[in-house]
């Protein structure tokens, strides 16, 4: 009878570090310089075919030419992973690598995992459910981003080379972990436990030892038949290392696999109170937003002025031209791309920062718009001033988000350009398992799955935000907090925020400290048990 092999990864990973680094890979060498430098340089045209192909496929088509779109957008979608991929390892190879800090929720994170790959599962016939363990704390600090790709690697793989059966998702504390983290130490990060159990094909015993290696499949027909490069359980392995923990698998041919990995997560600590800003003149609430969209490529121009059909644009074409508009008008957004001629996007955002201190001004949001999603690039934005950073290529929805996560007065202000795209979502409760709380479903649109985590992820800060204000008689900023969430939940397809958003505006305003504090518990409450289903 064949036996269950064990096989861990980062034990293979600190011996290679022994034996002198991470070996030949295509990126440690100057032609591996050159070859990461062109896929960032992809991910600028890619923007376009990915951005259109979008736009195409929402026009009226026949049958046949929808076809041909879907066929042109899975390649495009294809093509970025791939990119994705190698950018990753380029990344990890250079030592330029670093993992994000701010509040987010394992649950949440785990469950839009299991949301997204869902539908692949189903058509499979194959069972996906999860689970997360009642010790586990609700909010932790961390990188949900990094978090999320490795679970999406691990539980795609398991989707991939399951035929028949189920697949389980868990997480849990590791063993020795208490209330106080790990030996009781009070303030000690909170070490989980992350296991992806499957029921599919298994890893022949002579392929565990190389699973983790970069370019690594259990053979050629495994390629052929199921696709891939080989890259995505290599950079699983160094994100977990990066979140000081292991990863190791477990599999049995023909009998399925268990894939497991430790990481390790700070405690959070409440933020310290926003300071209220005075209202820049000459923007007031309206329905339209004055976007100054500065661009030197005409097709991503096109592109954004398409997502942004309904709204004020002004363009630019470089730095200079974008400074001078800046200094003539009044924007409620500026969508900058930081690599252009005559002068860059950097340099034009710290002249528009100054320009405003020198006058008092509050800061116009600024959207970094780069090809370059480096680490130390996503920094150097920032220090010039940036509001956000947002990757190329980017979808309408992510541009949607990242103009609405910028306080620019929420959706209220930033509505779709399309009817269709606000969800007319209506919740209802149901009794989940008894080993879990009961959880409210709300039926929301298939199109914002990409940005509803992200949405949700804001709404757990808020908590953290109301708690500071409130404790501090803060009431213009549980004012500013409620009149956010009350235009931005509805939009997202979840009216019960908006509804506790209405109410926490009016306490605010009317300094009602134990109204605040219900809507507090009742936001907190909602967040623990809301699980959105995408239709």
């Amino acid at each position: 009878m064949a036996t269950a092999k064990r096989h861990d990864g980062s034990e293979r990973a600190r011996a290679r570090g022994r034996q002198g680094g991470r070996g030949a890979t295509p990126f440690s060498s100057p032609a591996g310089d050159f070859l990461a430098m062109t896929c960032h340089e992809i991910r600028t045209p890619l923007n376009a075919i990915i951005g259109a192909t979008d736009l195409l496929s929402a026009t009226s088509l026949t049958q046949e030419q929808q076809r041909y779109v879907k066929l042109c957008g899975s390649a495009g979608e294809n093509l970025l992973r791939l990119i994705n991929d190698l950018l990753d390892l380029a990344r990890l190879d250079a030592g330029r690598f670093s993992l994000d800090c701010r509040p987010f929720s394992v649950t949440a994170v785990l469950r839009d995992c299991c949301d997204v790959l869902g539908a692949a599962a189903h058509a499979k016939n194959v069972t996906l459910s999860w689970s997360v363990h009642a010790d586990v704390p609700a909010i932790l600090m961390g990188d949900p981003g990094r978090l999320r790709q490795v679970l999406l690697n691990l539980i795609g793989n398991a989707v991939k080379f399951t035929d028949r059966g189920s697949i389980c998702a868990t997480v849990s504390r590791t063993a020795g972990e208490t209330a106080d983290g790990p030996g009781g130490a009070e303030g000690a990060p909170v070490e989980l436990l992350f296991s992806v159990a499957d029921s599919g094909v298994g890893i022949p015993s002579d392929m565990l030892a190389r699973v983790f290696d970069s370019f690594t499949q259990a053979d050629v027909s495994t390629t052929n038949r199921y696709g891939g490069t080989g890259l995505g359980l290599a950079i699983a392995r160094s994100i977990v290392q990066l979140m000081h923990g292991r990863i190791w698998v477990e599999s049995e041919v023909r009998r399925g696999s268990t894939f497991q990995f430790t990481a390790q997560f700070g405690r959070h600590e409440p933020a310290a109170p926003a300071q209220d800003a005075p209202a820049r003149p000459a923007t007031q609430q309206r329905l339209l937003l004055r976007v100054l969209l500065v661009e030197d490529t005409p097709d991503n121009r096109l592109l954004a002025r398409t997502y942004l059909d309904g709204h004020l644009v002004a363009e630019a074409e470089d730095g200079a031209q974008a400074v001078e508009m800046f200094r003539a008008g009044t924007y409620d957004v500026v969508l900058l791309d930081m690599r252009m001629p005559v002068m860059d996007g950097f340099a034009a955002a710290r002249l528009m920062r100054q320009w405003e201190s020198d006058r008092g001004l509050p800061a116009t949001p600024i959207i970094a718009l780069t090809a370059y999603a480096y680490p130390d690039e996503i920094r150097q934005c920032r220090d010039a001033g940036c509001t956000l950073h947002l990757a190329k290529p980017f979808r309408r929805d992510e541009l949607v988000a990242a103009i609405a996560a910028c306080h620019c007065g929420g959706t209220d202000d930033f509505a779709p350009s399309h009817p269709h795209e606000r969800s007319a979502a209506t919740a209802h409760a149901t009794r989940a398992p008894e080993a879990r709380p009961e959880r409210v479903r709300v039926r929301v649109d298939r199109s914002l799955a990409a940005i509803v985590p992200g949405f949700l992820e804001h709404r757990l800060a808020d908590v953290i935000r109301l708690e500071d204000a409130i404790a501090s008689g803060n009431f213009a900023q549980i004012d500013a907090i409620g009149h956010a969430m009350k235009g931005t939940g509805g939009g997202y397809g979840f009216p019960a925020i908006s509804d506790i958003g209405r109410r926490l505006e009016l306490a605010g305003r009317e300094r009602d400290t134990d109204a605040a504090s219900q809507c507090l518990r009742d936001l907190a409450a909602y967040l623990s048990s809301v699980e959105p289903v995408y239709a």
